[in-house]
Protein backbone atom coordinates (compact mmCIF):
# COMPACT_ATOMS: atom_id res chain seq x y z
CA UNK A 1 0.00 0.00 0.00
CA UNK A 2 2.42 2.39 0.68
CA UNK A 3 4.52 2.21 -2.49
CA UNK A 4 1.84 2.34 -4.24
CA UNK A 5 0.84 5.98 -2.80
CA UNK A 6 4.27 6.79 -2.92
CA UNK A 7 4.23 6.19 -6.78
CA UNK A 8 0.84 8.07 -6.33
CA UNK A 9 2.81 11.21 -5.09
CA UNK A 10 5.48 10.88 -7.76
CA UNK A 11 2.80 10.70 -10.28
CA UNK A 12 1.13 13.57 -9.21
CA UNK A 13 4.15 16.29 -9.00
CA UNK A 14 4.98 15.73 -12.57
CA UNK A 15 1.84 17.07 -14.14
CA UNK A 16 1.77 19.46 -11.24
CA UNK A 17 5.44 21.10 -11.83
CA UNK A 18 4.75 20.91 -15.74
CA UNK A 19 1.60 22.45 -15.71
CA UNK A 20 2.33 25.29 -13.02
CA UNK A 21 6.07 25.84 -14.27
CA UNK A 22 4.00 26.29 -18.05
CA UNK A 23 1.67 28.51 -16.94
CA UNK A 24 3.32 30.51 -14.61
CA UNK A 25 6.10 30.64 -17.80
CA UNK A 26 2.78 31.87 -19.91
CA UNK A 27 1.76 34.63 -17.35
CA UNK A 28 5.42 35.94 -17.32
CA UNK A 29 5.18 35.93 -21.30
CA UNK A 30 2.02 37.88 -21.73
CA UNK A 31 3.10 40.49 -19.06
CA UNK A 32 6.08 41.05 -21.05
CA UNK A 33 4.16 41.47 -24.01
CA UNK A 34 1.90 43.89 -22.19
CA UNK A 35 4.87 45.97 -21.10
CA UNK A 36 6.48 45.94 -25.23
CA UNK A 37 7.67 49.61 -25.76
CA UNK A 38 6.90 49.38 -29.36
CA UNK A 39 3.35 49.19 -29.81
CA UNK A 40 3.83 49.18 -33.94
CA UNK A 41 6.09 46.29 -33.71
CA UNK A 42 5.42 43.84 -36.71
CA UNK A 43 6.99 41.26 -35.27
CA UNK A 44 4.60 39.46 -32.62
CA UNK A 45 6.36 36.62 -30.31
CA UNK A 46 4.69 33.41 -29.75
CA UNK A 47 4.36 31.10 -26.62
CA UNK A 48 4.95 27.44 -26.54
CA UNK A 49 4.04 25.13 -24.17
CA UNK A 50 7.70 23.72 -22.73
CA UNK A 51 6.79 19.88 -22.63
CA UNK A 52 10.46 19.16 -21.76
CA UNK A 53 9.34 20.22 -18.51
CA UNK A 54 7.68 16.89 -17.75
CA UNK A 55 10.29 14.79 -18.94
CA UNK A 56 12.82 16.77 -16.35
CA UNK A 57 10.10 16.55 -13.52
CA UNK A 58 9.70 12.24 -14.58
CA UNK A 59 13.51 12.24 -14.65
CA UNK A 60 14.10 14.52 -11.35
CA UNK A 61 11.26 13.34 -8.92
CA UNK A 62 11.40 9.49 -10.06
CA UNK A 63 15.40 9.84 -9.74
CA UNK A 64 15.53 11.41 -6.42
CA UNK A 65 13.10 8.86 -5.02
CA UNK A 66 14.16 5.69 -6.27
CA UNK A 67 17.67 6.28 -7.26
CA UNK A 68 18.97 8.40 -4.04
CA UNK A 69 16.69 6.08 -2.23
CA UNK A 70 18.86 2.97 -3.56
CA UNK A 71 22.16 4.56 -2.77
CA UNK A 72 20.58 5.74 0.79
CA UNK A 73 19.49 2.23 1.06
CA UNK A 74 22.77 0.52 0.35
CA UNK A 75 24.76 2.74 2.22
CA UNK A 76 22.37 2.04 5.51
CA UNK A 77 23.08 -1.52 4.66
CA UNK A 78 26.88 -1.23 4.36
CA UNK A 79 26.80 -0.26 8.17
CA UNK A 80 24.52 -3.25 9.00
CA UNK A 81 20.75 -1.18 9.40
CA UNK A 82 17.86 -3.95 9.10
CA UNK A 83 15.92 -0.69 7.41
CA UNK A 84 13.97 -2.28 4.43
CA UNK A 85 14.22 -0.75 1.22
CA UNK A 86 10.30 -0.06 0.32
CA UNK A 87 10.66 1.94 4.05
CA UNK A 88 13.63 4.18 2.58
CA UNK A 89 11.36 4.81 -0.49
CA UNK A 90 7.92 5.41 0.61
CA UNK A 91 9.62 7.98 3.11
CA UNK A 92 11.00 9.70 0.41
CA UNK A 93 8.24 9.60 -1.88
CA UNK A 94 6.15 10.94 1.02
CA UNK A 95 8.88 13.84 1.88
CA UNK A 96 7.62 14.55 -2.02
CA UNK A 97 4.05 15.71 -1.16
CA UNK A 98 4.19 19.36 -0.02
CA UNK A 99 6.03 20.17 -3.68
CA UNK A 100 2.28 19.60 -4.97
CA UNK A 101 0.56 23.02 -3.40
CA UNK A 102 4.47 24.66 -4.01
CA UNK A 103 3.81 24.26 -7.71
CA UNK A 104 0.97 26.22 -7.44
CA UNK A 105 1.78 28.63 -5.61
CA UNK A 106 4.97 29.68 -7.27
CA UNK A 107 2.86 30.38 -10.17
CA UNK A 108 2.71 33.90 -8.89
CA UNK A 109 5.20 36.35 -10.67
CA UNK A 110 6.57 37.61 -7.51
CA UNK A 111 10.25 36.51 -7.08
CA UNK A 112 10.48 36.79 -3.19
CA UNK A 113 7.06 34.40 -2.89
CA UNK A 114 8.22 31.95 -4.97
CA UNK A 115 11.67 31.95 -3.38
CA UNK A 116 9.69 31.71 0.13
CA UNK A 117 7.64 28.84 -1.18
CA UNK A 118 10.44 26.61 -2.26
CA UNK A 119 12.53 26.99 0.97
CA UNK A 120 9.65 26.58 3.33
CA UNK A 121 8.86 23.38 1.11
CA UNK A 122 12.26 22.12 0.96
CA UNK A 123 12.97 23.04 4.62
CA UNK A 124 9.47 20.91 5.67
CA UNK A 125 10.06 18.35 3.01
CA UNK A 126 13.67 17.80 4.52
CA UNK A 127 12.51 17.88 8.13
CA UNK A 128 10.03 15.08 7.19
CA UNK A 129 13.31 12.82 5.55
CA UNK A 130 15.12 13.20 8.48
CA UNK A 131 13.05 12.88 11.91
CA UNK A 132 11.90 9.62 9.92
CA UNK A 133 15.45 8.61 9.04
CA UNK A 134 17.61 9.97 12.03
CA UNK A 135 16.57 7.02 14.06
CA UNK A 136 17.56 4.78 12.20
CA UNK A 137 21.11 6.28 10.44
CA UNK A 138 22.41 7.05 14.32
CA UNK A 139 21.76 3.13 15.03
CA UNK A 140 23.39 2.02 12.11
CA UNK A 141 26.03 4.62 11.98
CA UNK A 142 26.81 6.57 15.01
CA UNK A 143 29.61 8.05 14.22
CA UNK A 144 29.05 8.61 10.29
CA UNK A 145 25.25 9.97 11.06
CA UNK A 146 25.89 13.55 11.28
CA UNK A 147 27.91 13.09 7.48
CA UNK A 148 25.02 10.84 6.44
CA UNK A 149 22.39 13.34 7.08
CA UNK A 150 24.58 16.46 6.06
CA UNK A 151 25.02 14.61 2.71
CA UNK A 152 21.13 14.02 2.57
CA UNK A 153 19.98 17.34 3.59
CA UNK A 154 22.62 18.39 0.92
CA UNK A 155 21.04 16.52 -2.09
CA UNK A 156 17.30 17.71 -0.95
CA UNK A 157 18.32 21.55 -0.80
CA UNK A 158 19.77 20.74 -4.03
CA UNK A 159 16.21 19.43 -5.62
CA UNK A 160 14.48 22.61 -4.17
CA UNK A 161 16.85 24.91 -6.07
CA UNK A 162 16.82 22.77 -8.86
CA UNK A 163 12.82 23.22 -9.00
CA UNK A 164 13.13 26.77 -8.32
CA UNK A 165 15.62 27.56 -11.10
CA UNK A 166 14.20 25.09 -13.54
CA UNK A 167 10.56 25.34 -13.56
CA UNK A 168 9.90 28.93 -11.96
CA UNK A 169 12.33 31.00 -13.25
CA UNK A 170 12.29 32.70 -16.63
CA UNK A 171 15.19 34.47 -18.34
CA UNK A 172 14.58 37.61 -20.11
CA UNK A 173 11.04 37.92 -18.05
CA UNK A 174 11.43 40.57 -15.18
CA UNK A 175 10.08 39.01 -12.06
CA UNK A 176 8.32 41.37 -9.33
CA UNK A 177 10.59 42.08 -6.42
CA UNK A 178 8.85 43.43 -4.26
CA UNK A 179 4.79 44.15 -3.23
Amino acid sequence: MCRLIMCSVCRALLPCCAVAGNYADFIAFKSEQKAATDPDSSVSKQWYTNYEKMSYSALMFYGYVFVLGLVLYFALRWFKSEIKLANVWCIYGYSLTIFIPMAFICILPIGWVRWLTVGIATFMSGLFIVSNLKQTIYEAAPARALLLLGIMLAIHTGVGLALRLYFFHYSGVKEVSSG
